[in-house]
C-alpha cells in the first residue's frame, strides 16, 4: 500500500471512531445495578464517574471521592439484590441522600422535576 494512501485510510478510520469515542464518553447512559455489578472493576469505575458527573451537573454538591462512592455502592449492591433493576444513578443518589444532609435540597429538587 502506497504511503498515502494508507495515511488517509488512517485518517478516515480515526475521524469514524472519533464521534463514537467522544459521544461513549460524554453520553449518558443509566445502568441498572445487577448490570453495573457484572461489568468488570474498569468499567464499574468509568460508569460510576459518569453517574456523578450527571448528579454534579444537577448542582449535586459531593464531599467524598469517588472511590468510597464506588466501595459504598459495590457493598449496597451485594448486599440488597432488591437494588438490582434500579437505576445506577438513582442508588448513588438515595446514598449521597443518607450520608451527606447537605446534599438533600438538590436530591430532592432533582427528584421533584422527574431527573432521577
Amino acid at each position: 500500500m502506497k504511503p498515502i494512501r494508507f495515511a488517509f485510510v488512517l485518517a478516515v478510520l480515526f475521524f469514524m471512531s472519533a464521534p463514537c469515542a467522544w459521544s461513549a464518553g460524554n453520553a449518558y447512559r443509566e445502568v441498572s445495578g445487577l448490570q453495573w455489578l457484572q461489568m468488570s472493576p474498569q468499567e464499574r469505575q468509568q460508569t460510576l464517574t459518569r453517574s456523578l458527573r450527571e448528579l454534579r451537573h444537577q448542582k449535586v454538591k459531593m464531599k467524598d471521592p469517588a472511590t468510597e462512592y464506588y466501595e459504598r455502592l459495590y457493598t449496597l449492591l451485594k448486599r440488597d439484590p432488591s437494588l438490582y433493576e434500579t437505576g445506577l444513578t438513582t442508588i448513588l443518589a438515595d446514598s449521597v441522600y443518607a450520608n451527606e444532609p447537605g446534599a438533600r435540597d438538590a436530591i430532592d429538587r432533582i427528584r421533584a422535576a422527574g431527573k432521577i
